[in-house]
């Protein structure tokens, strides 16, 4: 006869793996992957991921009430999220929580098809004869004491390597509690910061302008023709007249959430904590007359998340996407929305762009017609690849961005405006060893910057196209931005450090 408690672990291991292979699974679906090595590591993370999904279930199953209670609607949900992953390759996320709750019911309910009921159904039926099979042939004592033993394992777990930890987060049900909360803390409850613009000058502006910040995405500066690299991957913006490059520029931080709230505060070297506790200058373009946008391609953080909210108008293009996604998505897809904001013709805009840019998995950022070099990765393993294959579709998203910012600059042409494209850091690819970012490699700390001006700008302030052009060449730290995005908008406070702006 088979002891209740062997039948109770070999019960919860199978529908650990049925969880893990209906749910979980899909998230690797679509990941490239190229030879044994490849497979072995998907195999691996659905193990490490099926781990923590065996402590989970046991912990639920431990009382069968709270089992029928919990489960069908744990299997619910997730197949309602597995279902999305197939067939829109969207993931939950803060922001499209925050989309599904603001959108019209009408549209929302043709999301509601056939295929999707049947998916849902089929799931919630499997779950209904595991709760069955627990009522009937599962009969444990001390029950407390496997969900007591069940919760504290899986804490342990979740929290024991990093690598676990990240793998179990974005993954289901781990990533739509991290999202749930993310949108609770970003959206619901943001945190306070202090204005630095108590002395701000406000006077009553007449003229028109249009200003356009796009944060760049671990573009590295040595890489853009423009600067002097060998292959031609700025075809057009290397001809743009009124296009001044900064290869000088150094970045303090390496990764995106920390390196954003760093550019868009008042925060340096010396003052870092400034980049937590104060708002950006976006309030300031707010009470000098300005609309102000953000346009978005990437996910929310909430080292950023307040700044977002500072603006009248956010926009997110893709609030299903994630880097654990390895689905297309190109920054030429912003356009539309950067058309519809020009279209509306305010008389001062401040239009912030948050790109993709150049993020891994390289290939899902340029689309097939402008990938120039060859051969490119086919691995989503950086280190599975050759040298040479990364280089490659590395340099490809780069002249997906070249593309890109050449047709905003052509939305903005005929206008009074003026762009500023700054990366947020750059990248890492193979020297000393090193990929990607995130990391201490030299190349990381050397972000992309440079500045366009429209020829009505530039005929009605001269002046700062010569300090651009003479300042061109000297070292600057990604801390420039703050004072010159205020003084080329002409915003006059005592909170900038004018001596640092790149157009003085």
């Amino acid at each position: 006869m088979i002891k209740p408690i062997v039948k109770y672990i070999v019960f919860v291991a199978v529908v650990a793996i049925a969880v893990t292979l209906m749910f979980d699974y899909v998230d690797f679906f679509d990941n490239p992957v190229n030879g044994l090595k490849g497979y072995l590591e998907i195999g691996t993370f659905c193990c490490v991921v099926c781990v923590a999904n065996f402590f989970l279930i046991a912990a639920m199953a431990s009382y069968k009430w709270l089992f029928a209670i919990l489960f069908p609607l744990f299997s619910f949900m997730g197949a309602t999220l597995a279902y999305f992953r197939i067939s829109s390759s969207a993931v939950i996320t803060p922001m499209l929580i925050d989309v599904v709750l603001n959108h019209d019911t009408h549209e929302g309910l043709e999301l509601i098809t056939w295929p999707l009921i049947l998916f849902v159904g089929v799931a919630v039926l499997l779950s209904a004869f595991a709760v069955w099979y627990r009522f009937h042939h599962i009969n444990i004592e001390h029950s407390w004491a496997y969900c007591l033993v069940g919760v504290v394992l899986m804490l342990c777990y979740l929290n024991c390597y990093s690598r676990v930890s990240i793998g179990c987060r974005n993954r289901y049900p781990y990533n739509a509690c991290v999202a749930v909360s993310e949108y609770v803390r970003e959206y619901k409850f943001p945190d306070s910061r202090v204005s630095p613009f108590t002395l701000l000058d406000k006077v009553e502006r007449t003229d028109s302008l249009t200003v356009v910040l796009v944060l760049g995405e671990a573009l590295r500066a040595d890489h853009l023709s423009l600067n002097g690299y060998a292959r031609n991957t700025t075809p057009h913006l290397s001809v743009e007249e009124n296009l001044i490059s900064f290869p000088c520029i150094y970045s303090e931080y390496t990764h995106t959430n920390r390196s954003l709230p760093h550019i868009l505060t008042r925060a340096d070297s010396v003052n870092e904590e400034l980049a937590f506790s104060e708002t950006s200058f976006i309030p300031a373009f707010s009470e000098s007359g300005f609309k102000t946008i953000w346009i978005s391609n990437q996910e929310l953080a909430n080292t950023y998340a307040d700044f977002i909210q500072e603006c009248d108008t956010s926009i997110y293009a893709h609030p299903e996407k994630s880097p654990y996604v390895y689905s297309d998505f190109y920054d030429l897809e912003l356009l539309p929305y950067i058309s519809e904001r020009l279209s509306e013709q305010n008389a001062r805009d401040l239009i912030i762009i948050h790109t993709i840019g150049s993020h891994w998995y390289y290939n899902l950022h340029c689309p097939d017609s402008l990938a120039m070099f060859k051969p490119i990765t086919n691995n989503r393993n950086v280190k599975f690849n050759t040298l040479n294959q990364v280089v490659n579709s590395y340099d490809n998203t780069i002249v997906a961005t070249d593309c890109f910012l050449n047709e905003v600059i052509d939305e903005l042409r005929e206008s009074n405006s003026l762009l500023i494209f700054l990366s947020d850091h750059g990248e890492a690819l193979g020297e000393d060893g090193m990929y990607l970012h995130a990391n201490d490699a030299e190349s990381v700390k050397h972000p992309a910057c440079f500045v366009w001006m429209s020829d009505k700008y530039k005929t009605q302030h001269p002046e700062k196209f010569a300090k651009v052009r003479l300042n061109a060449k000297k070292h600057y730290r990604t801390d420039f931005l703050f004072p010159s995005i205020l003084d080329v908008a002409l915003i006059r406070t005592e909170a900038a450090d004018t001596t640092i702006s790149i157009f003085r």
